[in-house]
Formats: structure tokens, C-alpha cells, sequence
């Protein structure tokens, strides 16, 4: 049976997705009547919305695009209402055709009248392409403009402008794809920062009466307790509140602080940005090197042990934690995680959220009675939670964990320092991933004379209106492992009697890169710049 006459469930399967996942999702489309095949499998996270889209490019005999790995051509159409209304992405042009992506391109009323659109407005015929609603969503947002004025303006208005002003700030987070928004005291008022791509930055400036209003808005809005001052407090806000049926997967975690000032105590907040709607990606799209993915593509698969993802803070180790669970087939594997927060859903796992009342030592001992096989342990931080993770681990249960460490092999002495006996972190440790998050050199890069070495060229940031003229656009991994073989014992020893440098030096002698390593081979490819690199490492 050709492509175009066979049925989207059928490419899938061709496609690597295995046919109990699309069994599963037949069963619960006839049990459900009204949602398409496709709807189903991405709502209980089967496949991700990239997969649906190329292969129901394959079916339809179309090409399919994805933002996530290509670029467009700027200012083709400039229209945002029809951009909107018809659910396209103008990709490029040439002398006699535009390339436009569509999320459904079988929906031929809106075909019909982007055909005419582009024949009208552009003289071309048009080209059609497929696109994930994530890559549309994506590139819709980049039109989107929200400027400081907007989101401080209301704030010197009454109750409810003042809403809106944190209605547009929470949604201004979103559409820059900001991790975090910081707003805290000045020494008159306040100012608003925003985390973009690791990195903090100044955003705007708020007198005392928008200082104030904004810090009252955000007790209220995320349930916090308002009599009290002198206490740090924690709060959530929904991204129902936002207003827009598009942001209701959207979660804020707020922590507030109080923060000395001359004036007497302000509070100093940090909003905490979990976008759900974001696929899980592939190990392989992660820019993690080949050494790790090919150890992590095994130790996925094993049915005990425990795997260790080291890295700062928002170095993306829950994220290749996922995508590490993501391909596992969770029809004859149970997977259990316990997280604070849950930051992607998957409605074939079980997910259990830690909160004050709940530990993560308790809800470990909870869930070993729910007969799982995969359990992923949000971050080992005290001597109880280590014990009872390894005990899992040991007893037939396959375990992803992270822990803060600076690299791999000083994990190990970190696992000494909460209690494990190193005979049980040589039979239970898989191996450890450390990890980094370094910024993508934007096209727009230029040769940096100084740190280019012969036929090596290198390159430094210079910026752009495509990447908002920081340099940057996007991030990739640098990352290295130490994996516990046969191979790594001598490694292993000497970390485990606390000679970090001979352990590292035993391990390169065995062929296991490091953090510097993958850092110096992705500046040599021209990916980071010389000073992202020791930015980062």
C-alpha cells in the first residue's frame, strides 16, 4: 500500500512509534468518537507534535518544517490577524513561489484563501508545507510585541488595569521564553528582571506605587498569605488567569522573600515559568555528544540500577531525563515519577507532585506498592532519600535520579557524603550524565581572529534583529558521563578514596571525554563562542 492511501497510524508505526501506542489511542478514540487519531496520541503524549507532523506530511506527500531545526526567511507576510486566523508560517521565498507551513493543509478553505493572499499580495503561486501546532504556536508568538510601557502602565491605574498589568508580564515571560521573572526592591521601588537562555537580565524600572501594587497583586493572585510579612512563602498562579485558552498548560511557581531595604521590608519575588506545552524532544535533538547518548540509549533499556544527571540549576537534567523516559514503551513498563514540580505531563505515567505535607522519601516508599519497573526521583537531597533511592534501584527497579555535583566523577563523593556505602555505588550506579546549557551562536557570528587556531576557525557574538541583536538563538548541550564499567574501575577507585584528579585522569585515559572536551569541540564547530564556553564550564 503507497504512503498516500495508507492510514496515518500505519506511517506512525513505520515511523518507529510502536503499534501498541496506536492500538491504545484506537481503543480511546472509539470509546471518545469525536477527536482525530493524531489528537489522541499527543494529548496522552504517545508521540510528540514534531513526529505527527512529518508524518502526516509523508501521508499527504508534502514537506514538512519544524522551527526546532530551521530558520525562516523574515518579513514574507507581515500580517498577524491573517497569519492567526489561518494557521500558517510563511517560510521563504523565491522568484516564483512562497513555501507556507500549515498545521492542517487539508483544510481547504483556508488553503483556497492563502493561495490568494500570496497571489494578490506577492504575485507568487504558493507552496504548501506541513507544520506542528508547537512550531505554528512557536512562530506566532514570535510576532507578538509586548513592550515594558504595556506591562507597567496599568500598575498607576486602578484594581482591575492593575491585573492586567501582571496578566501582560506573566504573558510577555511567555512569548520571550524567559525561565524566570525577577521583580525586586530598589532603593526607590523596584525593577523587573528576566532570565533569557540562562542568562538574567534588566528589564524595567517600577516606582513605588507599581512596586507595591504588583507585590499585592501576586500575593493574591497566588494564593499566599497576606497578613504575613516576615516569612519566605510559596504560591502558584494558573495560566488560565493569563486569559487565553492557548496558556492554560502554562504553570507559575511563586517564591516570595522578604527582602531588607533602608525603607524597612520589601518582598523580593521570583516567578518560576513551566511551559507544558512544550514537547518532550528526542535524546538525539538535545545537542547531547555521541559517548552520551549512545550510553544513555543502553541504560535505558536495563531492567535495575540507577542513573545520575548532574548540573547546576536549570541546566536542562529533568529535560534529559524525559526524553530519556519518553521512547520507553510504557505499555508493558510502568513508570512512576515523583517531582517538585511535575514539569511535563505524560498521561501514561504516574505522576505524583511533592508538597509541604508529602516528602520525597515518603512518596518513594509509597509508590514501591504500585509495582512500578521505571521511577524517576526528582533530586536526591538528604541521606533518607538517597537510601531509600538506591535500595529501589537494588531491588529491581530501574531509577533516574539528579543530584548537585559539579561534574560526573564528584558525584561520587557526593554519594559518599549522604550516606552510601561504596559497595552499593559500585553494584547500583548505571552511570552519571553531567551536564550544561551553553548559548547557540546566532548566524549573524563573526570570525574571532584572537581565538582561531589555523584551519580552526572560531567565532563570537554579534547580533542581530533574528535573535534580538544578543548574538545568541537557542541552546544546546555540553555534556560528558561516567559510565561504571569494566573499563572505569580504576577510575572508579580513585574517586571512591577521594583522588578526583587521578579518577579523572584514569578516565580519560580510557577514552571518557569531558566537560571541556565536547565544550572545545562544539567551539571549534562554530556552535558557542569562546566566551560561552567559560561561561559555562
Amino acid at each position: 500500500m503507497s504512503e498516500q492511501h495508507q492510514r496515518i497510524g500505519e506511517i506512525l508505526i513505520g515511523h518507529g512509534v510502536p503499534r501498541e501506542y496506536i492500538e491504545l489511542a484506537l481503543k480511546e478514540q472509539r470509546v471518545r468518537g469525536n477527536k482525530l487519531l493524531g489528537e489522541i496520541l499527543l494529548e496522552m503524549s504517545l508521540v510528540n507534535s514534531e513526529t505527527l507532523a512529518y508524518c502526516l506530511a509523508k501521508q499527504w506527500k508534502l514537506n514538512h518544517f519544524s522551527l526546532f531545526k530551521s530558520d525562516i526567511q523574515e518579513g514574507i507576510i507581515d500580517d498577524l490577524g491573517f497569519i492567526e486566523e489561518h494557521g500558517i508560517v510563511p517560510i521563504e521565498q523565491n522568484g516564483t513561489a512562497v513555501r507556507i507551513g500549515m498545521v492542517n493543509p487539508k483544510d481547504y478553505r483556508r488553503r483556497d484563501a492563502v493561495h490568494r493572499y500570496v497571489k494578490a499580495k506577492l504575485g507568487k503561486h504558493t507552496e504548501f508545507s506541513v507544520v506542528s501546532n508547537e512550531t505554528f504556536q512557536r512562530y506566532l508568538e514570535s510576532l507578538i510585541r509586548i513592550t515594558d510601557e504595556e506591562v507597567v502602565k496599568p500598575l498607576s491605574q486602578g484594581t482591575d488595569q492593575s491585573v492586567a498589568g501582571l496578566r501582560l508580564l506573566l504573558k510577555k515571560g511567555i512569548i520571550e521564553r524567559c525561565s524566570d521573572i525577577h521583580i525586586e526592591p530598589a532603593v526607590e521601588g523596584g525593577r523587573i528582571k528576566m532570565r533569557r537562555n540562562g542568562i538574567l537580565g534588566m528589564q524595567t524600572a517600577l516606582d513605588p506605587n507599581q512596586y507595591q501594587t504588583l507585590m499585592n497583586i501576586i500575593r493574591v493572585r497566588s494564593g499566599m498569605n497576606l497578613v504575613e510579612k516576615q516569612m519566605p512563602q510559596d504560591g502558584r498562579i494558573e495560566g488560565e488567569f493569563i486569559g487565553e485558552e492557548k496558556y492554560k498548560p502554562v504553570d507559575f511557581r511563586v517564591s516570595l522573600i522578604p527582602n531588607w531595604s533602608r525603607s524597612g521590608n520589601a518582598d523580593s519575588v521570583v516567578i518560576r515559568i513551566l511551559d507544558r506545552r512544550t514537547s518532550i524532544l528526542p535524546l538525539e535533538e538535545l545537542g547531547m555528544n555521541r559517548a552520551v547518548l549512545e550510553f544513555l540509549n543502553r541504560a535505558k533499556n536495563r531492567s535495575h540500577g540507577i542513573i545520575i544527571f548532574t548540573g547546576p540549576t536549570g541546566s536542562g537534567k529533568s529535560t534529559s531525563i524525559y526524553s530519556a523516559m519518553a521512547t520507553v514503551d510504557t505499555i508493558r513498563r510502568a513508570v512512576v515519577t515523583v517531582e517538585d514540580p511535575v514539569e511535563y505531563r505524560n498521561y501514561l505515567w504516574k505522576q505524583i507532585q511533592i508538597t509541604g505535607n508529602l516528602k520525597m522519601a515518603d512518596a518513594l516508599r509509597s509508590i514501591l506498592r504500585h509495582d512500578p519497573d521505571i521511577i524517576f526521583c526528582g533530586e536526591i537531597r538528604d541521606e533518607e532519600s538517597a537510601k531509600i533511592a538506591f535500595d529501589t534501584a537494588n531491588t529491581g527497579h530501574l531509577v533516574f535520579t539528579t543530584l548537585h555535583a559539579n561534574d560526573s566523577i564528584k558525584a561520587i563523593p557526593r554519594l559518599q557524603a549522604l550516606g552510601i556505602p561504596n559497595s552499593m555505588i559500585e553494584a547500583t550506579v548505571l552511570g552519571i550524565v553531567s551536564q550544561r546549557l551553553a548559548r547557540v551562536l546566532c548566524s549573524c557570528k563573526a570570525e574571532d581572529p584572537q581565538s582561531s587556531n589555523g584551519d580552526v576557525k572560531r567565532y563570537r557574538a554579534v547580533g542581530c534583529p533574528k535573535c534580538n541583536h544578543t548574538g545568541y538563538k537557542g541552546r544546546t548541550m555540553i555534556a560528558e558521563h561516567f559510565p561504571l564499567v569494566q573499563s572505569t574501575r580504576e577510575a572508579l577507585q580513585y574517586a571512591l578514596d577521594g583522588n578526583i584528579f587521578k579518577a579523572r585522569e584514569s578516565a580519560g585515559a580510557n577514552g571518557i571525554h569531558d566537560l571541556l572536551k565536547d565544550a572545545d569541540t562544539k567551539l571549534d564547530n562554530g556552535i558557542i563562542s569562546v566566551e560561552e564556553r567559560e561561561r559555562v564550564i
